[in-house]
């Protein structure tokens, strides 16, 4: 396999993504995982979002992966917690240094502004050549659907 899709997933929503597009592109999966696992509830949830805010790191895992340098092409598929990058995934940026693969953004959000986020995400992941934003409560399911077939256009003519 020359296609690496990697997450990291709270509530499913990007764990439910890059499954189907692991299975779809015939992709190695792997789970960007947090050593230290995060509160449930919302206590766990304003926690979460604080974190985020304040652009902390999370120490991972990504699933026993150790090296990216056998991958050619890279998704990742990323919610945004409180308008920013999830801890867990800035850490995947700075710990697992992508140099010669093309890297891909799926970001899935609820409803947060991507003029607001998409910078945070372009400023920790600089060779994205494409990025797709997903927005659950504003996009129909059409939409939504016609965007992950795009992400998969996109990789599989990379």
């Amino acid at each position: 396999m020359d296609t690496l899709v990697c997450y990291y997933s709270r509530s499913g929503h990007s764990k439910a993504y890059a499954k189907r597009l692991a299975k779809e592109l015939n992709a190695d999966l792997r789970e960007i995982v947090e050593v230290q696992r995060r509160f449930l509830g919302p206590m766990g949830f304003l926690k979460a979002g604080y974190d985020s805010q304040k652009e902390r790191k999370r120490s991972i895992h990504l699933s026993g992966l150790t090296l990216l340098d056998p991958f050619t092409k890279i998704v990742v598929v990323s919610p945004v917690w409180a308008g920013n990058v999830p801890p867990a995934v800035r850490e995947f940026a700075f710990t697992y240094k992508i140099r010669n693969a093309s890297l891909f953004l799926l970001i899935n959000h609820k409803r947060s502004d991507p003029e607001g986020f998409l910078p945070k995400f372009q400023k920790i992941f600089p060779k994205a050549d494409k990025v797709t934003v997903i927005t659950r409560l504003k996009d129909s399911e059409e939409i939504a659907e016609q965007k992950f077939q795009t992400v998969l256009e996109q990789v599989r003519n990379a």
